[in-house]
């Protein structure tokens, strides 16, 4: 059996996380990697990974190992922009906070997924901005699974 990386792991979950897709949809899911495709439709989410790979002991690489991904919001265009921008984040941080996928191991209580950024950013579109929020998390994932 072969691995599912854990970007087509995130790409799949997040997919089917209704609070999430009840924004940026799901036929087709507004999920993209950067750059942001021209003329998509807003609000979405672009994905990407920072830095990322296996950890090592003396003598043999580890299966888990941390990687940062990170995650901008695109809200859109005035206050229903804001809205969904603040809407997503809250929801993309609810699911980091019960995502198993990185570790395979479902039930806990807490989950090795940790929020390290967290800030907001505009993307200056014609007379009024993009309201975006860019939201990194460290996840510490077995690439075994």
């Amino acid at each position: 059996m072969t691995a599912t990386s854990v970007e087509t792991r995130l790409y799949r979950d997040i997919s089917l996380w209704t609070p999430i897709t009840d924004w940026i949809g799901t036929n087709p899911v507004r999920l993209y990697e950067p750059p942001i495709r021209q003329n998509s439709v807003l609000p979405a989410i672009t994905m990407q990974l920072v830095s990322g790979g296996a950890d090592y002991s003396t003598t043999q690489r580890m299966r888990q190992g941390d990687s940062r991904y990170s995650f901008v919001i695109w809200g859109g265009q005035y206050a229903a922009g804001v809205a969904a921008r603040d809407a997503l984040a809250t929801e993309l941080a609810a699911f980091f906070d019960q995502w198993s996928g990185g570790i395979g191991i479902e039930g806990l209580k807490l989950y090795p997924n940790r929020l390290v950024l967290n800030r907001f950013a505009v993307y200056q579109w014609t007379d009024t901005p993009i309201y975006q929020k860019i939201m990194d998390f460290m996840i510490t994932s077995d690439e075994t699974l």
